[in-house]
């Protein structure tokens, strides 16, 4: 993946990569310490929970107040909201899949739009920027979190080897 182009055509699958990647990760979570804070650093949940509140509570909003989608009464306490959908009592396979869903559910309300779309500027972190660098930001989050998250599923694996080494 090239989450870095300057093709407007190649951003929006930039920003769906996050499923393909989410349900890569799914299929493998299960069989590691998900919870687990190593060191007082946050956990491989903490940082799926952040991509999906990330999305939920800054960039869906943007996109929705320049697509003209209706948003209907749930989404309009989407904030509210969105801290219940990612709570301590859900599945991480839960979390999983409303960051898939949602994702999938904001790149659909961008396509087949006006290109001239992800020119249009919006005010984000006290900065006026395009749609289009918003999304960017959003794909460079998401694969920086997503980086740390194989890191430290790969050094947990790792560790699982060499315990399995020295007890042979």
């Amino acid at each position: 993946m090239n989450a870095f182009t300057d093709k407007p055509e190649t951003i929006l699958y930039d920003a769906a990569y996050l499923a393909e990647e989410l349900n890569a990760l799914k299929r493998v979570i299960s069989a590691v310490p998900y919870q687990e804070r190593p060191y007082g650093q946050e956990s491989i949940r903490d940082m799926l929970v952040s991509i999906g509140l990330k999305q939920e509570k800054e960039f869906k909003p943007l996109v929705l107040s320049k697509t003209n989608i209706k948003r209907n009464s749930k989404e309009n306490s989407e904030e509210l909201e969105a801290q219940k959908n990612y709570s301590e009592d859900k599945s991480i396979e839960e979390i999983i899949d409303r960051i898939s869903a949602e994702r999938t559910s904001l790149i659909r309300s961008l396509e087949n739009r006006e290109e001239d779309l992800l020119k249009t500027t919006f005010e984000y972190r006290g900065s006026i920027m395009t749609l289009y660098a918003i999304i960017e930001q959003m794909v460079q989050y998401d694969v920086k979190q997503l980086k740390q998250v194989a890191e430290r599923v790969m050094a947990i694996d790792m560790e699982r080897n060499i315990r399995s080494d020295i007890s042979q």
